[in-house]
């Protein structure tokens, strides 16, 4: 079976994808953890740590415009509070999508059908389906094009198609922040033990990457819009 990773990016994702506000709550998705410091720069002291899933809420966006990278994630400095803790932290670390379960792909592991099976059952764990619809133009089940819309509450859509021969799951989200996405995906990737360290340097905002896993070839692409985010896996023989 043949497989194709496609996601879509017109724009750099800055300042107008900053969508969270002072108040708001923020999951942590760096797997390893978040350090929390007491001025926002990374050489001032730790004064806290933070847990992957953790989640901490935004008091302050002053120094948000004090850019930084970390492992290919652009993001500014916010100060956060979680319990008794008060300090500033790496936004690229952080996110209002829920975090990936890395045991949830267990059974597909190190297979490249476990993309599929990972992104769906993160979509219906994590998110709200508001409403489903279906669309087919084949005649008695012959050469169709099937299609089915899921409108995704607050966030965008999740679309599954299926061909004679194929099948093509495409996620959609609204207002993403650039790093927010790209550390989805790599999550994704991570949960079914397909992450290699090549692939880790090459999922950057723009990126096309061909990948070969037994049965499947993946040919994967990142891009965004201004207001939305598109990824999506097609696969066939």
């Amino acid at each position: 079976m043949r497989l194709f990773f496609v996601a879509f990016c017109l724009f750099p994702c800055l300042a107008f994808c900053q969508t969270y506000q002072v108040g708001d709550e923020l999951n942590v998705n760096a797997r390893s953890g978040l350090n929390v410091r007491n001025t926002p720069k990374v050489e001032s002291s730790k004064i806290g740590f933070l847990e992957y899933g953790e989640t901490v809420k935004v008091i302050s966006k002053e120094f948000i415009n004090q850019r930084d990278t970390f492992d290919n994630l652009d993001g500014g400095w916010v100060e956060i509070q979680k319990d008794e803790t008060r300090g500033f932290v790496f936004d690229g670390f952080l996110t209002k999508l829920s975090v990936v379960d890395f045991q949830m792909a267990e059974r597909y592991r190190g297979r490249g059908i476990c993309l599929f099976y990972s992104l769906e059952k993160y979509i219906k764990r994590n998110f709200v389906i508001k409403d489903t619809t279906h669309y087919s133009n084949g005649a008695d089940g012959e050469g169709d094009h099937g299609m089915s819309i899921m409108d995704l509450e607050n966030f965008g859509q999740f679309i599954k198609h299926t061909y004679w021969e194929s099948f093509e799951d495409e996620l959609q989200l609204e207002k993403t922040r650039e790093g927010e996405s790209l550390h989805l995906i790599k999550s994704l990737f991570e949960s079914c033990d397909l992450l290699t360290k090549e692939i880790e340097e090459k999922l950057t905002p723009r990126t096309y990457i061909e990948l070969y896993k037994g049965e499947f070839e993946m040919d994967l692409k990142m891009r965004w819009t201004k207001e939305r985010f598109f990824f999506s896996i097609a696969g066939g023989p």
